[in-house]
Formats: structure tokens, C-alpha cells, sequence
């Protein structure tokens, strides 16, 4: 055996790893042994339980209609009461607010002031916290994740996970946790996303909990909060986060499991995306996939769009612009056509196919594959007559339909059920039409001196609706 000079210091820290080897578990405990001269990690300043202590958090910006949490230090004793106020900005209704953790709901922009204070008998302490509320359509502020609640066993070395948090516009983001509730424990890394603590030593059980705060490069910011139960001869839980990028929902998405817990997770891609790889602590091109939970785990499902496709037609002489240009797009994305008529001697008259309005121009979404034909007539040409309600309206009992046109002064005549174009031989449409069944309308407009319209179609169909409601296909 070796011997250590006398004038040696030996430094332990009281730390419970987990050490695998096989099929058997071994946990090996370091002895507390503290001796003058040893470096200690950081513990936070012990809490007086004769003295109230106020910590009301961190000042930081949300979005306008988001609930804002108010997390208190836990002064450590039952005999300390808490109160939180506002005392300036936006009024708002506080829920909990004679409790640590309070919350509201920031209905409008502005700046909120929030005073805590912590009282013990006569004695008080006050602390404040500034809440900065932006529009709902701001993309600047961050997503705290501090990770999902767990229970784990005590002595052991616990690790935080925040690396579920991100910022929207792909800055890299600052972390700084803190504990709110607990007994005072030394966080290793703390301005990390992964920090770690000692679980305390317990005869039965006790809550701890800690507060994330992240910042992104623009200074915008926000907050989240974990719970971590130490209990005696508790297994070993650890933390699932999964992070989305495109188009897509993985089920189970967070949660915390046992030590050796084997995971599935199943990738659904939304309309127009498909599912492409796992990242990070999962690499694997499979769907669904599995993992073993032997540690916080931290996972990135990828979605890519193959987009849609937007095809369109013409009738007539004319084209179509599209802004932006192409034919493929990703989902939801906005596009406006424009008809141009391809001399003077046309214009545009309608759409048709995934698109039945004659507005010009025209913006629409792209949320699946489309074919929309734009109708070009001859100016000397009589407009095509449009119906109101439009076709595969559905109807209870009866219905009256309308026949008009752009065209002042033109006729306009049609047929009932009847499968060929009408002329000035058939019904003139005077009056409204009353449905009572399934109807097919075909239409055309005359005038003297110009070319007839196109003929146009209506389909209507009746349905027995519990009270009489009229509803309208697509």
C-alpha cells in the first residue's frame, strides 16, 4: 500500500454515482470527509428560518396572452407567508398569489410590475420582478424547457436538462438556473444547460425545485420550472425531450423514465412533410425507433417537405403569373396569382378547380396539391353567370337560387336536370328558383351583338339536417 506524506491533503466529496458493468449495478458512495484547505462547490446562501427572505425571480419578456409564472425562493419553515401585487402596468388578475408560485395571464402589451413579499410574523422582505409584454405575433422570444418533473433517489448525482429550450430566430442561447424550493443544494454548472447537484440525504422524501432562465443574443428571454423529488430507495428517473424541426408530431414527445426504460417513439408527419432522421442522442433512420433510458436524453425528430404542387390551367387566351414564382411550395406557404389576358382583345373571366371565386388577383395557401384553371373570354364576349349560394350547396326543404352576370343588360337562360347547354329557347331566369330536391342548373348569358357566354353548372343537393341547419359542401 502506498503512503500519502503527511502533509497531503485527501479532498471527498459525499457523491452516489451509478457504475454499470454487465448485467449487475453497482453503486459506489465517496465518504464526506471535509478537511481545512479542501475546495467546496458553491452552495447557495443557507436560507435564515427566522428571517424572511424575498427572491421574486429574474426580470424577462413574454408574449402578449402567454401566462406568466412567478416563482418565489421558498423560505425554508411553515410559518412564513407569501403575497404577490402589482404595482404597475396593465391590470391583472393573479392566481395563487398568497403562495410561492403565482401566476397571471398578460392580456396586453405593456410593462408589469410584480412585488413579492415574504413575511414572518411583523417581519417582512419585499423583491420585485419587471414583466415586458410584445405582441403575439413577435418571434423574438425564447422557449425555456427545463425538462419534465422526476423522482430519484437521494445521495446521488442528479443532472438538469434544459436543452430542450430554443430560440426561434436560431440564436445561441445563455442558461442561468436557480433553486426556488428545497434544501439548499450546490449546482454545478449552473450557467450551463446541463448542470448538475448532489441529491440530498433523506430518511423519506423531499421536494426540490429549480427555475430556468434563458436569454437569447437580442436579451429576450423567458423562464421555466422542474421538480425533482428525492426519495429513499427511489429508482433512478431520467428526462425525455424531443425537439420538432418542420412539420411533424412524435408521440411520447417528453416525459421522465425509469432508469432502463426502453422507449418508442413514433414520428407523424403533418400534410405535405415526411419524416427524415432522429438527431442527437438518437441517430437512426427508422420510424417508429427505439432508445434505452440510461440518462437524460435529448432528442431532434427531423421533418422535411417534399412541398405541394400547384398546377394552372387556362381556358381561353391568356396566362397566369405566380408570386413566388414556381409550382412547388412549402406547406402553407402564400402564393398570388395573376391573370393577363393575352391581348386586349380578352380578359380574364373566373377560376375554376380548387379555386371558385373570379377575384383578380388572387392570394392563396398552399395546404395540399391544387389545379385551378383560369377562364380567359372574348371582350366582345358576354360574362359567365355565377350563382348564389354557389353549387354543391346542401339544403333542407327548399332552397332559392339566383342567376347573375358582370355583363349589364345580358339574358340569361338555363335548364333544370337537363344534360346540354341552353339557349334562348329555354327558361329566362327572372325570379329567384326554388329547390325542393337535387337539382343540377346549367347556365348562359346572351346579349345582342356579342358572343354567349360559357355555359356554367350548379349542383345542390338536399339532406334531412336536425333543426333545419343549411350547410355547404366543399
Amino acid at each position: 500500500m502506498k503512503t500519502l506524506p503527511e502533509t497531503m491533503f485527501v479532498c471527498f466529496n459525499s457523491v452516489g454515482r451509478y457504475y454499470r458493468a454487465g448485467l449487475f449495478g453497482i453503486v459506489l458512495f465517496l465518504a464526506s470527509v471535509f478537511v481545512p484547505g479542501c475546495p467546496q462547490p458553491p452552495v447557495d446562501p443557507p436560507i435564515d428560518t427566522t428571517q424572511p427572505n424575498a427572491d421574486a425571480g429574474k426580470d424577462r419578456q413574454v408574449m402578449a396572452g402567454q401566462r406568466v409564472s412567478l416563482n418565489a425562493r421558498k423560505n425554508i419553515g411553515d410559518n412564513f407567508t407569501y403575497e404577490w401585487s402589482r404595482t404597475s402596468g396593465p391590470e391583472i388578475t393573479l392566481t395563487n398569489g398568497n403562495s410561492p408560485n403565482a401566476n397571471f395571464i398578460a392580456q396586453t402589451t405593456g410593462t408589469y410590475q410584480v412585488q413579492l413579499a415574504v413575511r414572518l410574523g411583523e417581519l417582512e422582505d419585499t423583491d420585485s420582478v419587471t414583466i415586458v409584454t410584445l405582441p403575439q405575433s413577435s418571434d423574438s422570444i425564447p422557449v425555456a424547457a427545463a425538462g419534465a418533473d422526476r423522482i430519484v433517489p437521494s445521495n446521488v448525482t442528479v443532472e438538469l436538462d434544459g436543452r430542450a429550450s430554443f430560440d426561434p430566430g436560431g440564436g445561441e442561447l445563455t442558461y442561468s438556473w436557480r433553486q426556488i424550493e428545497g434544501p439548499a443544494v450546490a449546482l454545478s454548472g449552473a450557467n450551463t444547460a446541463r448542470p448538475t447537484f448532489t441529491s440530498p440525504v433523506v430518511t423519506d422524501s423531499v421536494t426540490l425545485a429549480f427555475e430556468l432562465f434563458v436569454q437569447n443574443p437580442g436579451g429576450y428571454n423567458a423562464v421555466d420550472t422542474v421538480t425533482i423529488t428525492v426519495a429513499l430507495g427511489a429508482t433512478m428517473q431520467h428526462n425525455l425531450a424531443v425537439r420538432i424541426v418542420g412539420g411533424g408530431t412524435v408521440i411520447p414527445n417528453q416525459g421522465a423514465f425509469n432508469d432502463e426504460t426502453q422507449v418508442e417513439l413514433t414520428a407523424a408527419p403533418n400534410a405535405g412533410w415526411r419524416f427524415s432522421r432522429w438527431e442527437g442522442d438518437l441517430e437512426s433512420l427508422n420510424n417508429p425507433a427505439s432508445i434505452i433510458m440510461n440518462d437524460n436524453t435529448f432528442i431532434t425528430a427531423v421533418f422535411v417537405s417534399d412541398g405541394f404542387t400547384l398546377q394552372v390551367l387556362t381556358a381561353g387566351q391568356g396566362s397566369v403569373e405566380l408570386n413566388p414564382p414556381g409550382g412547388i411550395y412549402q406547406p402553407l406557404a402564400e402564393v398570388t396569382l395573376t391573370p393577363v389576358p393575352a391581348n386586349e382583345l380578352w380578359k380574364f373571366d373566373r377560376w375554376e378547380g380548387d379555386l371558385t371565386e373570379s377575384e383578380n388577383p388572387v392570394t392563396i395557401t398552399m395546404d395540399e396539391d391544387k389545379i385551378i384553371t383560369a377562364f380567359f373570354i372574348s371582350t366582345n364576349q358576354v360574362s359567365s353567370p355565377s350563382f348564389n349560394p354557389p353549387s354543391f350547396t346542401v339544403f333542407q326543404n327548399s332552397l332559392n337560387v339566383t342567376i347573375s352576370t358582370a355583363t349589364p343588360g345580358a339574358a340569361i337562360y338555363y335548364t333544370i336536370n337537363e344534360d346540354r347547354d341552353p339557349t334562348q329557347s329555354d327558361l329566362l331566369f327572372t325570379t329567384p328558383i326554388l329547390l325542393t330536391g337535387n337539382t343540377t342548373i346549367r347556365a348562359r348569358a346572351f346579349l345582342e351583338g356579342l358572343t354567349p357566354s360559357a355555359v356554367t353548372t350548379a349542383n345542390y343537393l338536399t339532406m334531412e339536417v336536425p333543426g333545419g341547419v343549411t350547410i355547404k359542401a366543399k
